[in-house]
This record gives structure tokens, C-alpha cells and sequence, in this order.
């Protein structure tokens, strides 16, 4: 293979877009009886992922806009339904027309795979954790990209509180970055729990199971 050339510039200036790159299988070509390159010869990878500023118009609203000629009364009603999951859903108010538009490169779109995905032509193509697109790469129980769930710790406590009078206490604190965290509150007959804080935002995963 030859190295990867870019081909077409990021689609979206922010909020993440799709950039393509190609290679050749010229370094040097195949002889009469040779055998072709494994892999493919594109390459398409997320770019300008930094978020919009808030200030920016709305990414959807905008693709409507454009596609009826700069007529800023269409506006986006939503986008990624059924079959047309890379199609945006233009109205126009109060007459009430409504339009599919085909959505830009770049446009999120869920796939089914991982949940997570870009439009490209019109397909609604996987994105993996690696930020490329058509990657199967995952995050894994340990929150790592890729990973086979064998760097992290596993750990299990119990702790026990007698005399429980009404108020709140502090039984655990979970640190930032833990994956995966179930609690498992277990009450006496005729006991009842009205509240519960979970772990800090950077914390994930957590669930609460009441026994």
C-alpha cells in the first residue's frame, strides 16, 4: 500500500464530521501472479469533533435551509426515523409542508450495532470508540476503547448500618472513572428508602437494586 492521501476535507467545520483518505496498492503493484493488498484502500475517520458553539445555528435546521434555497422559515422537526435514518425532517410553518432532506455527511445517525453512527452518501455507517468510521471497536467493562476487560479491578463490599435513625449517610464513595457500579440496598421487612444519591457525573454505569 501506498500511504493514506486525504481526498475530501472534513464535512462539518465543528461538531464532528467525516474526512476520507485513500491508498493505492502500488508500493509497488502486484505482478501478473501476485496477490492483491489485505484491507481496504479507504479510510474514513471523525474530524472536528470540537462542539459547535451555542451561538452557531442549528446543524439540522441549517441543512433545511439550504436545501430549500436559503428560506429560513423551514425549520428541522427531527431526523434518523425507520428507514430514513439519514434523512432530515424539514417543516414549514403555518403552511404545514413537511420534506425529507437528504442529511450531510456527518449528520449523527443511530446504528444498530453500537448505538453510535455518522451519514455518509446517504448510509448510516458505524462509528467505533476509535473515532472511525466503520470500526466494531467498543468500549469494554474497564471504560477502555478497545480493551478485552482484563485493566481493571473488580471490587465488592458490604457494609452494615445498625440503628438506622431518619437522615442520610455517607456508606461509600465511588471515585471518578469506576465502570459498571451495582448497589444493593437490603431493608428489613417494613422498611422503606425515600432517597439516593449515586456517584459523582464522571462516574457511569451505575444502577441501584433494592432487595
Amino acid at each position: 500500500w501506498t500511504e493514506w492521501q486525504p481526498v475530501a476535507s472534513c464535512s462539518r467545520t465543528c461538531g464532528g464530521g467525516i474526512a476520507t483518505w485513500k491508498r493505492t496498492c502500488t508500493n509497488p503493484r502486484p505482478g501478473p501472479h501476485g496477490r492483491p493488498c489485505e484491507g481496504s484502500d479507504v479510510r474514513r475517520e471523525l474530524c472536528n469533533k470540537t462542539p459547535c458553539p451555542l451561538s452557531a445555528t442549528n446543524f439540522y435546521t441549517s441543512q433545511c435551509v439550504e436545501a430549500k434555497d436559503g428560506d429560513e422559515r423551514y425549520v428541522a422537526l427531527g431526523h434518523q426515523y425507520g428507514l430514513k435514518r439519514c434523512y432530515v425532517y424539514c417543516f414549514l410553518p403555518p403552511e404545514g409542508f413537511l420534506q425529507f432532506v437528504p442529511a450531510r455527511d456527518g449528520t449523527r445517525c443511530i446504528f444498530t450495532a453500537n448505538g453510535n453512527g455518522r451519514c455518509h452518501n446517504r448510509q448510516c455507517l458505524s462509528v467505533g470508540c476509535d473515532g472511525v468510521v466503520g470500526s466494531s471497536a467498543v468500549v469494554d467493562r474497564c471504560g477502555q476503547c478497545g480493551g478485552d476487560g482484563s485493566t481493571c479491578i473488580d471490587v465488592n463490599e458490604q457494609y452494615a448500618i445498625q440503628n438506622v435513625l431518619s437522615g442520610s449517610y455517607d456508606i461509600v464513595i465511588v471515585p471518578p472513572g469506576a465502570q459498571n457500579v451495582t448497589v444493593s440496598i437490603k431493608l428489613p421487612l417494613g422498611s422503606s428508602v425515600y432517597g439516593f444519591a449515586g456517584c459523582q457525573k464522571r462516574s457511569s454505569h451505575l444502577q441501584r437494586r433494592v432487595d
